[in-house]
């Protein structure tokens, strides 16, 4: 149920330019692909068609069944876990890339998350994120809002410091690029 209303509430974000910034987060990516918060597959067609397989976590299965939907379409292998960003069930060193778009602000622990995807990345490995975070211009009003938006969003913080998340998590940024406002955040770095 979730699963639907998410792609409906993205519908005109998606069609006002938030599909293309995706995208340009997603180009380039090579190899085995870790996506942290895959929720309904709306990233699959953005992906590079020359992926060697696409892993994809989430913990909620209303989110995931979409994503099986959609996995039919992509022109690499798919694979779909249920799991938590926080606890990843895979080895260390096993994926060149991770990425996650609009997920950061969901996971209960993303300083844990992160150094999760750290862990599982060959060294050297991307990482790239495409998130909405606490801006420096509205920032109290995000966390004044975040305790009631967070119920209705399915979690959601509205005032998440992501940027500093990924630094204490050891990844070396590479490149920052803030969007609307400082709001969206695009983040590029290795391992």
């Amino acid at each position: 149920m979730y699963g639907r209303l998410y792609d409906a509430a993205l519908a005109v974000p998606e069609r006002a330019g938030l599909r293309e910034l995706r995208r340009e987060v997603l180009a380039g990516l090579r190899g085995r692909v870790l996506e942290l918060g895959v929720g309904t597959g709306l990233n699959f067609p953005l992906y590079p068609p020359e992926l060697d397989e696409l892993v994809g976590v989430d913990p909620d299965e209303s989110m995931l069944g979409r994503a099986r939907e959609r996995a039919r379409g992509a022109p690499f292998p798919v694979r779909l876990v249920v799991a938590a960003a926080e606890d990843l069930p895979f080895e260390a060193g096993s994926f060149d890339a991770a990425a996650a778009t609009l997920a950061m602000c969901t996971v209960p622990a993303p300083e844990r998350a992160l150094r999760e995807a750290r862990r599982v990345l060959r060294p050297g490995g991307e990482l790239r994120l495409l998130e909405h975070v606490r801006a420096d211009r509205i920032g109290r009003l995000q966390e004044l809002a975040t305790p009631v938006w967070k119920r209705v969003a399915g979690g959601c913080h509205l005032d998440r410091e992501t940027l500093k998340y990924v630094r204490e998590a050891g990844f070396e940024v590479e490149r920052v690029e803030r969007r609307l406002g400082g709001v969206l955040l695009s983040v590029f770095a290795r391992s």
